[in-house]
């Protein structure tokens, strides 16, 4: 049996590791990222983030072994299975999409919860208790798991809101600068035409395979004018930079979308738990007014998109403005005062 001397070493090694690990990782990232950019080093930095994903299993995972209850009761456990929610997103993504545009709006999150969690909260926040009474219902799993994978989800997506902003922004890249180009050759090959025109409601849903960059960029270089193969390859990055655009947006998209549906079954749990243990559905505590604000911001998101088809740049600042609201909802009521939710309460 695993006493507590050894569970906090326990948790102390891995804890340490999964910092250290997450660190290491986010510097050769940037590094790689920024000037080498190699496929190699991105395995490598997934191995690293892997073992960091792993460490913070296993410190959940014996706390949970040692006390008997999933290791949700106190605010260092929910910022750990925040930061291995995102973790399990980002190697999810990272997978299936072979993109650094996930971790570049996700992994200084990332690296920033857990140092929170480790390094700024004090030791004795770290430790685990034993379950109050209040505390002590099967609902536990339930609520409060689903809030901290909805708050997950909607930190993905809102962070590749940002991310998109900051790409359209510094790439110039919006439905005012999107307009006809047309390149003529003198050789005896047809001309090349390549329209992209003001005509099109959203000009983010324009898709050109990528092998047509490639294709475009050799048939410039070898058969058209410098003046024109010029131009030819400006206008085939600036394609790239509409699909980046493109595929940030949907990813945005696809995160709020898993991330509302859980927010709600979180908040209806907690309604039903809250009315067991306190006699009340709601009760107007903090908390339970910024999720509700939250579940505002992000219906209005989801509802701008698919009803009035808003993508792009209005949808992404309407998202970002959900991530600030979701760590407000998250954390900052903490900083506020005490509540009925007071297992975080920094004060």
């Amino acid at each position: 049996m695993i006493n507590e001397s050894i569970l906090k070493n326990i948790q102390i090694l891995f804890s340490t590791t999964s910092c250290l690990s997450l660190g290491i990782a986010f510097l050769i990232f940037w590094i790689n990222f920024l000037i080498i950019y190699s496929v190699k080093i991105t395995k490598i930095i997934n191995t690293i983030l892997s073992y960091s994903h792993i460490s913070i299993f296993l410190v959940l995972f014996f706390r949970w072994f040692f006390y008997g209850y999933f290791p949700l009761s106190n605010l260092y456990e929910s910022l750990l299975l925040i930061v291995w929610n995102l973790l399990t997103i980002y190697l999810y993504c990272e997978y299936k999409t072979k993109t650094s545009l996930i971790s570049v709006a996700l992994l200084p999150i990332i690296l920033l919860v857990n140092s929170f969690s480790n390094i700024s909260l004090p030791s004795d926040m770290q430790l685990a208790n034993s379950l109050v009474p209040s505390l002590q219902s099967n609902w536990l799993v339930l609520h409060v798991f689903m809030m901290l994978s909805s708050y997950s989800f909607l930190i993905t997506g809102s962070a590749l809101c940002i991310l998109f902003l900051i790409i359209s922004k510094f790439q110039f890249l919006n439905q005012d600068f999107l307009s006809t180009y047309e390149f003529v050759t003198n050789s005896s090959f047809p001309f090349v035409k390549v329209i992209l025109s003001k005509k099109f409601v959203n000009p983010y849903k324009f898709t050109v395979p990528s092998a047509l960059f490639k294709l475009l960029s050799n048939y410039a270089r070898r058969s058209i004018d410098p003046i024109y193969s010029n131009e030819l390859n400006l206008y085939s990055r600036r394609l790239c930079d509409i699909q980046i655009l493109k595929r940030v947006d949907e990813w945005s998209y696809k995160a709020i979308g898993f991330g509302f549906p859980t927010l709600v079954v979180g908040i209806i749990s907690g309604a039903i738990w809250a009315n067991e243990a306190w006699g009340s559905f709601w009760s107007w505590d903090p908390k339970e007014v910024w999720a509700l604000i939250t579940l505002f911001v992000f219906t209005s998101f989801l509802h701008a998109r698919l009803i009035y088809n808003w993508n792009g740049t209005n949808s992404a600042f309407l998202g970002s403005c959900g991530f600030f609201i979701v760590w407000i909802c998250y954390l900052g009521v903490n900083f506020l005062g005490q509540g009925l939710h007071n297992y975080g309460w920094l004060l």
